[in-house]
């Protein structure tokens, strides 16, 4: 099933709610780092066929439960990977705006501006995550045999971690517009 439609495999909410993004931070712009970053980011370590399959299983979530392996792979591995990148991306988008005057720093009386190296040092923090968590849900995938290791994306290598993680090391496991909802269904055994 090819998926068409504008759909985030995490809502808002749960991004607020399981990381550092306070709750006025803009619907659009965070909604719009959601799709970029599922798409950019997750689509080529899942492969294409298993991304559809979790879009697919999200769209139809209101007439028949996430099968209970997929709702595992979403919430516990997918999740977590999502949140980081998706911050990741807001970290340049909140504080750039390009206007008809080129390039803008965000400003305002409420918040002081970061410098540039501040900026850099808060993407490269959130990079280190999103690279780790990124390793841990290729391990969940191959070991879960989602993926075979060999065709979809491996690379944790990041500006962050300056340095390749080999595959065998392991990863350990860590404890219209459609997305889960805040409360998430009951899965299907």
């Amino acid at each position: 099933m090819a998926v068409t439609q504008r759909v985030a495999l995490i809502n808002e909410q749960t991004i607020k709610s399981t990381s550092y993004v306070q709750l006025n931070v803009d619907g659009k712009m965070l909604s719009n780092a959601i799709i970029d970053t599922q798409f950019i980011n997750l689509r080529p370590v899942l492969g294409d066929q298993l991304y559809q399959d979790l879009l697919a299983a999200v769209i139809a979530q209101s007439v028949t439960p996430i099968p209970e392996a997929l709702y595992k792979l979403l919430v516990d591995y997918v999740h977590p990977y999502l949140t980081h990148t998706v911050i990741e991306e807001l970290l340049m988008a909140m504080s750039y705006r390009l206007s008809n005057k080129g390039p803008l720093q965000y400003n305002d009386t409420q918040a002081g501006t970061l410098t540039s190296e501040q900026l850099r040092d808060a993407k490269q923090w959130h990079g280190n995550k999103a690279t780790s968590y990124k390793q841990v849900l290729i391990r969940y995938l191959i070991d879960e045999k989602y993926i075979d290791g060999l065709t979809t994306d491996k690379d944790t290598t990041s500006e962050g971690t300056g340095c390749f993680i080999a595959e065998e090391q392991g990863c350990g496991s860590p404890v219209g517009f459609t997305a889960l909802p805040p409360h998430p269904p009951t899965p299907v055994p």
